[in-house]
């Protein structure tokens, strides 16, 4: 450090230097210190991590003996205005009072109109064609999946940087809300039909059993199992198994309250070895490239009533650790981000010969919500009534007897909203506006049309959890 002439520090914001760090823990501060009078160590409290950090920043700034440049930036890549840190400034200041500041702006010089073009409008990103299609691999059969074609329609920008050339963020060493519900899919995957065999009248600690001897067994495959948890991880991964114990206890009790029966978990369709067909679309203007869509995918669960004429009434499950992404609407149907549940529900329809089978149901079932505030302090945990955290959402034929044999009667397996009974043809005009838009979207991805137009609504964009607004939003004004 004695060698340091020059030292230039970016990035002086507020809430970076010094960081703010936010009280989320199990315990508070005056918890912990009467823990630590009984000789309990516990992880840095808030005041001793703002000393630290303290203490980082006067060490880092006393380093050069000549020249020391503090810089920050006035706006982030969204336009969004930033504030210098005034903890850095002020001290600073008080050392050298005449210190002053000089502000730089970027300013094109030549083709000015050109770059305000540019920035103002909507980028139209286009692959030419032969380079698109060795990239995808494309020859005359396009393979893919409904999550992929949901992701082109939320975003084509999003899709290429994703999807097409594979980009992915930096992985970092800490647990995210993805890990837990791939945690909780492989769980599922593992004791799904354990849970079926189990009696109806088992306890919670049969299912607590089933969880752990679950995660023993997958945990070595999950995305943090590098990772060396901290102790506050470990609590929040014995929460999410608790929580999880809980939903699968109720995943029990809807299946025993009903009428209908699981017939298959974890199906695969569309696969060499799967049992269902695979969903075939051919595009209305076939070409060289695209004269074939086939839709693959894997089905958590669906479930089969036997009518007194022979035929057989489909109900799909689609499990959900996000309450965000555990709602189906209309709009959502037709803008082609809502493409999964019905496609799920049609493939297992369209195995059937015709006429032998008829939609009953295409549902949601979330895990306990609180698997969403896992990391949360558990004060901050919104409370909801017990039985509404489990109910089953979505679209269900509208009939009488049908709706009895989901239910049961009972009120913790359904939720019934005014716009959720479909009639068999509403059912049909679902599946048509469905593959459609699976076609719209095959067919703009063989063409390589990849422009940055987000799905947004009045409630949501898919800007706000998109992981690549770091390499469009400030080039293409993708946020107002």
């Amino acid at each position: 450090s004695a060698n340091i002439k020059a030292l230039y520090v970016l990035g002086v914001n507020e809430g970076v230097m010094p960081a703010a760090f936010s009280d989320n823990g199990m315990l508070k501060d005056s918890e912990r210190v009467e823990l630590q009078k009984h000789n309990v160590f516990l992880a840095d409290s808030i005041e001793d991590k703002v000393l630290k950090e303290n203490y980082y920043i006067y060490s880092i700034l006393s380093l050069p003996t000549d020249i020391l440049e503090i810089s920050w930036p006035i706006e982030n890549i969204e336009g969004e205005s930033l504030r210098p840190s005034q903890v850095v400034l002020r001290s600073i200041r008080k050392i050298f009072p005449d210190l002053k500041t000089n502000s730089y702006k970027y300013q094109p010089s030549e083709n000015t109109d050109e770059y305000e073009k540019y920035v103002s409008q909507e980028i139209s990103q286009k692959i030419d064609s032969c380079v698109n299609n060795d990239i995808l691999g494309l020859k005359g059969t396009m393979v893919t999946t409904v999550s992929k074609l949901e992701n082109y329609n939320k975003c084509p920008y999003m899709f290429l940087l994703t999807n097409v050339l594979n980009l992915k963020p930096r992985e970092e060493a800490t647990l995210k809300q993805t890990d837990f519900g791939n945690m909780i899919h492989d769980i599922a995957e593992e004791i799904s039909q354990k849970i079926i065999e189990l009696p109806d009248e088992s306890g919670l600690d049969v299912y607590e059993d089933l969880v752990n001897e679950a995660y023993d067994k997958i945990k070595s495959d999950l995305g943090f199992a590098a990772y060396e948890l901290t102790e506050r991880d470990k609590c929040t991964v014995a929460r999410v198994k608790q929580y999880a114990s809980k939903s699968f206890m109720y995943i029990k009790k809807q299946i025993s309250a009903g009428k209908f029966e699981v017939r298959d978990t974890e199906a695969t369709f569309g696969y060499f070895d799967s049992k269902l067909k695979p969903i075939v679309i051919k595009p209305e203007n076939p070409t060289d490239n695209l004269n074939t869509i086939n839709i693959v995918g894997r089905i958590d669960r669906y479930d089969v009533m036997q009518a007194e004429n022979g035929v057989d009434y489909i109900r799909i499950i689609d499990y959900k650790t996000s309450t965000t992404s555990s709602t189906i609407t209309e709009h959502d149907i037709k803008a082609g981000v809502a493409l999964q549940l019905l496609t799920y529900l049609n493939a297992v329809v369209d195995s059937y010969p015709n006429g032998k089978a008829l939609p009953a149901a295409a549902l949601y079932y979330t895990f306990d919500s609180d698997i969403c505030s896992a990391k949360e302090h558990v004060s901050n945990v919104k409370k909801v009534l017990e039985e509404e955290k489990y109910r089953m959402n979505g679209y269900f034929l509208d009939d009488k007897d049908v709706i009895e044999a989901i239910t049961g009667g009972e009120k913790f397996v359904l939720e019934q909203k005014k716009d959720s009974p479909k009639t068999a043809d509403e059912f049909s005009q679902m599946k048509d506006t469905v593959y459609k838009n699976i076609e719209k979207a095959s067919v703009n991805i063989a063409k390589g049309d990849y422009p940055v137009k987000p799905y947004t609504t009045s409630q949501k964009s898919t800007c706000t959890y998109c992981k690549m607004r770091s390499v469009c939003a400030n080039c293409a004004n993708v946020l107002d």
